[in-house]
């Protein structure tokens, strides 16, 4: 036992002491003797400095033998040589190496930069852009897909028309280089004020959007009976044409018990309440306000607002009903005539049709036997009208679509009259012809083409001949309508009429000069019936001008601002259309003369109301500039003096719609440059 208890005190003594042979001996640290691009590419070094990998890499910008210790280096300094690597030191024949390697490489990089801007579709939109249109490079550029800016990248279209500007590089640098010029700086400065004062104000809020609103609060917004019932009227006659939201009998039936009911009990209207007040703020916007007979103030943006806000805090399936979608749908018309920006309409009825669908709106009523006939006719009639919003919205925004003709199975809607429908009926009379009119007649027209435009902008264009084919059949389906239905046979129509049959020749001609500008390359056979499109779109001014057609003027001003306000997009990318066409060489199949004419008068008509609702001064601006350039290359004569006279007829324009008349002479100018 003694002899036992001696080998354990010893076994404890040899480990205090280090000594132990059963302790595993701790391993010595060896020197890093390989450099870091030979570790890396795991391949034999020959621990020179540099080694002879490193001396055949010119691509070498700093050196790889960082950190790389000597080999008699001890463990403190190898551990310390980890922890802070040394700094190379270069010789002067290896930085003057790195130094040409460097300039080659942004000599190709450059060179590489220079074909691409030859070559791409997309124009660059950095700084060497700015440089390049400072040196009066005049090399074309193409239409970009995606602009970075400081505040955010913005994806566009081929055809959004702020790329189009692009194809005019003259006219577009002329523009820019407005306030740079000492003789054009006070005309662009007073430019800057009237935009301000006329296209920013109307954009800008006059309070800030609620997150809340309450029942008796939009109740409170709500002009007298007197008021109301008038622009209830209006819009009916005015607006439910290709888009059809409301159910006339219905909608005034619960109008006149809202009315003939106590103001304590009107809350109980909660579906018909938000619906009157977006109408009030639609046709009052349209009118800016001068056929209110009501002491208490109008204003759109509240009472959209409020309406908006109150729909949002909503609960559950409440959302999903159909008073909701067609409150919604109200609103989307609503921005729309109050000019909202594109971007803002384009999100509003991409949410509007997503709840739509939800709710099963895109599905036919007759698949489901809980709904009755008359609610599944007024369903087909509001899934149709929201499918026809994104598509619109689509368009003009330059966003793809959000629906294709095979996400839904609901059928086109009944050619017949609001009166034939009611709650307790047990069948849907038989839908009329289009040669007879009714209610629905402009809204079963559109919906005839709506499978053709959906299958055209859903699909890629690869070939001309497809391309060719769609705007053939969008054009055969508009030659295709009956007489009523055409501006020709319906002379004598009235305005309401006639303002119906414009506005579906315009949603089924967007998708034809949507695919017209889709198309590359431009050949006579896939430009012509897209610059017929065009041409038509500018001649439908003509049809409301109330100083052509002086019958009933107050009347026709009417219809002719709601078309510009409408149909504001579709005018200015016409407009830009036709221009495109004039300078491209061995196309032009009408004169330029006509075409240029069809400019100016459309120019002419947007400085006529240039500070009214749908107008904005710089795309005025541009195409009063652009016109001008197209004008003094036919006729030989000096372009920039043309263009200044351009940016002078739109400053006119702007102090005559504020009452100031007179020429803006030279000394004027002068003086403002001295100030």
């Amino acid at each position: 036992m003694s002899s036992i208890g001696q080998a354990i005190q010893s076994v404890i003594s040899d480990d205090d002491t280090g000594t132990s042979h059963f302790r595993r001996p701790r391993p010595r640290p060896r020197p890093v003797l390989s450099c870091l691009r030979c570790r890396r590419r795991k391949i034999k070094c020959d621990r020179a400095l540099p080694c002879e990998v490193d001396t055949r890499s010119p691509q070498t910008l700093q050196s790889n033998n960082v950190g790389r210790p000597s080999t008699n280096a001890s463990p403190i300094h190898l551990e310390e040589s980890r922890q802070h690597p040394s700094i190379p030191v270069h010789n002067k024949s290896e930085v003057t190496l790195k130094g040409e390697t460097l300039a080659s490489l942004q000599e190709r990089l450059q060179k590489l930069e220079r074909l691409c801007e030859t070559h791409s579709s997309a124009p660059v939109t950095t700084s060497d852009q700015k440089d390049g249109e400072k040196r009066g490079d005049n090399t074309p550029k193409a239409d970009a897909p995606l602009s970075i800016k400081a505040s955010g990248p913005r994806y566009h279209s081929q055809s959004y028309k702020k790329l189009v500007h692009h194809h005019f590089g003259v006219a577009n640098r002329f523009a820019h280089s407005g306030f740079d010029d000492p003789e054009r700086a006070p005309v662009m400065n007073e430019l800057r004020m009237y935009h301000d004062k006329f296209t920013k104000a109307r954009k800008k809020r006059n309070c800030e959007k609620p997150t809340r609103s309450s029942l008796p609060s939009i109740l409170e917004l709500l002009p007298s009976r007197v008021v109301c019932d008038e622009y209830v009227s209006t819009y009916f006659k005015s607006f439910e044409k290709c888009m059809r939201i409301l159910h006339f009998p219905s909608f005034m039936d619960e109008c006149q018990r809202f009315w003939a009911s106590e103001e304590s009990l009107r809350q109980r209207f909660n579906s018909l309440a938000p619906q009157l007040a977006v109408i009030v703020a639609t046709i009052h916007a349209w009118e800016d306000g001068s056929a209110s007979r009501d002491e208490k103030a109008i204003k759109p943006d509240v009472l959209c607002d409020s309406v908006e806000a109150w729909l949002d805090n909503l609960a559950g399936r409440r959302q999903l009903t159909m008073a909701t979608l067609r409150t919604r749908a109200l609103l989307i018309l609503a921005q729309q005539v109050r000019a909202i920006q594109a971007d803002e309409i384009w999100k509003a009825t991409g949410k509007l049709l997503r709840s739509a669908m939800t709710a099963g709106l895109h599905r036919d009523p007759s698949e489901f036997s809980e709904i009755s006939i008359f609610e599944g006719e007024l369903r087909r009639r509001l899934w149709m009208t929201i499918v026809e919003m994104d598509l619109e919205a689509s368009l003009i925004y330059g966003m793809p679509i959000m629906i294709r003709d095979y996400d839904f199975t609901c059928n086109t809607p009944s050619n017949v009259d609001d009166l034939e429908l009611f709650e307790s009926m047990t069948e849907l009379p038989l839908s009329k012809p289009l040669a007879e009119s009714t209610n629905s007649t402009f809204q079963i027209a559109l919906v005839g083409s709506v499978t053709l435009r959906l299958q055209a902008l859903g699909e890629p264009i690869t070939r001309i001949e497809n391309l060719q084919a769609r705007i053939n059949a969008l054009e055969a389906y508009i030659l295709g309508l009956p007489s009523n239905l055409h501006l020709d046979g319906g002379r004598n129509v009235d305005f309401e009429q006639r303002f119906g049959i414009v506005l579906l020749n315009v949603l089924i001609r967007r998708v034809m000069s949507f695919l017209y500008r889709s198309s590359t390359p431009l050949t006579l056979e896939a430009i012509t019936p897209g610059l017929q499109s065009s041409l038509s779109i500018l001649s439908y001014q003509k049809l409301f001008d109330p100083e052509i057609l002086e019958p009933d003027k107050g009347k026709l001003g009417r219809y002719w601002d709601l078309f510009h306000i409408l149909c504001k997009s579709d005018i200015m990318q016409a407009a830009l259309d036709v221009c495109l066409h004039l300078q491209t060489r061995g196309l032009v199949s009408w004169t330029k003369a006509s075409l240029l004419l069809a400019i100016d008068d459309t120019t002419a008509n947007l400085m006529r109301r240039i500070s009214r609702n749908g107008c904005d001064i710089k795309d005025i601006h541009r195409l009063s500039i652009i016109s001008q350039l197209l004008k003094s290359q036919f006729m030989k004569q000096n372009s920039n003096e043309m263009m200044k006279e351009g940016s002078y007829n739109v400053l006119m324009a702007c102090r005559r719609a504020t009452g100031q008349e007179g020429p803006f002479t030279g000394e004027e100018r002068n003086a403002k440059v001295d100030s």
